[in-house]
């Protein structure tokens, strides 16, 4: 069986919940936009890669 990079954490949340908490990252920063990394995360299968991996 061919392993990938998420491999190891397999085994170790399988069946485990997993909250996801969005807090906005942008203060003190230079860049602009950081602030919607949660949201932009959530958008974009967060979700789905945490329930690949067997977590709730």
């Amino acid at each position: 069986m061919a392993q990938d990079n998420l491999s190891y954490y397999e085994s170790e949340s399988e069946g485990k919940s997993v909250a996801i908490v969005g807090v906005p990252m942008g203060l003190g920063s230079d860049e602009r936009g950081l602030q919607d990394a949660p949201r932009y995360l959530l958008d974009h299968g967060l979700e789905d890669v945490i329930a690949s991996i067997g977590a709730e």
